[in-house]
């Protein structure tokens, strides 16, 4: 189950923006089951939210901090 999920987290991010050259594919794949297993771990188990939850966690990685926030 969570391996379809970040299968599915994966191919939905690449359609939105090319996988960036910082991470290879397949350390992209080992950070995001990382979090889904925490996030399931925690209780989150409806497949919708642990989506959304892994898609705003790989963004995250992606485009890096927000500059907006970065003086906190």
């Amino acid at each position: 189950m969570i391996g379809d999920l970040v299968d599915k987290i994966i191919a939905a991010a690449a359609d939105v923006q090319p996988i960036a050259d910082t991470y290879s594919e397949n350390e992209l794949r080992r950070r995001v089951s990382t979090y889904i297993e925490l996030l399931w771990s925690a209780g989150k188990r409806d497949p919708n939210e642990v989506t959304n939850l892994g898609l705003g966690y790989l963004r995250s990685l992606l485009d890096g901090p927000n500059p907006k926030y970065s003086d906190c």
